[in-house]
């Protein structure tokens, strides 16, 4: 889903209701008011391992925006990356009372106009939880609005990946770099392609 436009909310994908799964998808590169990747009202979102890159809003949720109290979210092994917006919540902003459940992911390079870079959390919202992720690098801060809970494995870690150079982010490669502190730093229980943990 790469390169749209909306001059509403949900630049790559808009979900008003029901259920959706996302898995093994490249988000890159749209823009919108809200929600320049992805915009959820209500439902139930599962995205998985995703590339949420390049999008960008004028108003809340560069890369990913949730909306309403009865909307839940599962982002799972994922990578949030260069992702912007004038408002708040430059990587991923979350609002409302549902479930948000943040695990095996990276959120990292984004920028919020006014707080949030890497993740917003509204204030009157249900905190997210997040695990075994990374959340660093971002401008002018990581996490801002009400604090996430904790699931445990989180990594205070500095990512470092192959390529990302050059304008178009669909092209940005985003394994792992060898000098990357990342490596061997995650969940032990999840093996690596070549079978190691």
């Amino acid at each position: 889903v790469i390169g749209n436009g909306a001059g509403g909310a949900g630049g790559g994908v808009y979900q008003r209701a029901g259920v959706s799964t996302w898995s093994r998808v490249l988000i890159a590169g749209n823009s919108a008011s809200d929600g320049g990747g992805f915009f959820a009202l209500f439902g139930t979102l599962d995205v998985s391992h995703a590339r949420i890159t390049g999008n960008e809003s004028q108003g809340p949720g560069g890369g990913l925006m949730m909306q309403t109290a009865t909307s839940q979210l599962s982002l799972h092994h994922a990578v949030v990356v260069g992702n912007s917006t004038g408002d708040r919540g430059g990587g991923l902003y979350l609002g409302g009372t549902g479930g948000r459940v943040v695990s095996h992911v990276v959120i990292a390079g984004n920028v919020a106009g006014n707080g949030g870079g890497g993740l917003y959390a509204h204030t009157g919202s249900a905190p997210p939880t997040l695990s075994w992720t990374s959340l660093t690098n971002n401008n002018p801060d990581d996490a801002s609005g009400r604090a996430f809970v904790d699931g445990g494995g989180n990594l205070a870690v500095l990512a470092a990946f192959v390529a990302t150079e050059g304008a178009d982010t669909a092209r940005w490669d985003l394994h792992l770099a060898g000098t990357s502190p990342l490596i061997d730093a995650g969940d032990p229980a999840l093996s690596d392609h070549d079978g190691s943990t």
